[in-house]
């Protein structure tokens, strides 16, 4: 799609460009179809320079840590740890 063709454009693949294009998709779903995001850089090309530079090889930690679903006021703090799950 070309940019002239788009409904909305959005210029910016960052992320105050994506929570723009999240807003719009929850609020207006049919804008999906006219929806063109451009950046010169590419996608995520930014974040994934300071990533490299700062030497970061993974994103998450070693053991994940999800919420884990139960009833009752201390929920929110309870947490399931899966370590050695790749």
């Amino acid at each position: 799609m070309s940019p002239l063709d788009a409904d909305t454009l959005v210029v910016g693949s960052g992320p105050h460009g994506l929570a723009a294009c999240a807003y719009l998709l929850s609020e207006r779903p049919r804008t999906a179809g006219g929806l063109l995001v451009i950046d010169p850089q590419g996608w995520m090309a930014q974040w994934n320079r300071q990533l490299r530079d700062l030497g970061v090889q993974r994103l998450r930690p070693r053991a994940c840590t999800t919420p884990t679903p139960t009833r009752g006021p201390s929920s929110a703090s309870r947490t399931s740890s899966c370590a050695g799950r790749r």
